[in-house]
């Protein structure tokens, strides 16, 4: 588990008990409102005296990755899921895109480690510094990520 999620989930406090139901409703100032604050900016103000990123930036990522592992644990998939809380799977479905900027079927393949990975690459600007922001990326080490040479190129005939 990266480190940066370990600390985010410890440092939330009360309002990981919020993001643990993944419900799009749960709003900026709705959640202001139920964990008493004035408004959704003394709240981000409060979440960023704790280090932590904004209320939208948190959450997004969070139910993500929550979607993600309750697939991964075999439970009802997202479309399931999303009806039998009475709600419209479309909407979740848009809502993965919009976070990741992939179809809900890419992101089910990456999977949750990729998502936290990304969640903490998305949040390292807002972390603790003694924090890493993620973890490498998870590409095995003989093969190139973008503009790096591979290791062929390196070798002298």
């Amino acid at each position: 588990m990266p480190a940066c999620w370990d600390y985010v989930v410890r440092t939330s406090g009360e309002l990981w008990d919020w993001l643990a139901e993944c419900r799009l409703g749960f709003t900026r100032p709705v959640a202001a409102r139920v964990l008493g604050y004035d408004s959704g900016d003394a709240h981000d103000e409060s979440l960023r005296g704790r280090n932590l990123p904004p209320f939208t930036l948190l959450r997004d990522w969070v139910y993500v990755v929550l979607l993600l592992e309750r697939e991964e644990r075999g439970e009802p998939t997202l479309h399931r899921w999303a009806r039998r809380r009475k709600g419209d799977p479309a909407m979740y479905y848009r809502f993965v895109k919009r976070v990741t900027r992939l179809p809900w079927r890419e992101v089910k393949k990456r999977g949750s480690l990729w998502a936290r990975r990304e969640a903490c690459r998305m949040w390292g600007p807002y972390l603790a510094p003694s924090l890493p922001p993620s973890l490498p990326p998870s590409l095995p080490p003989s093969l190139p990520t973008r503009g790096e040479p591979g290791k062929h190129d390196s070798k002298e005939s």
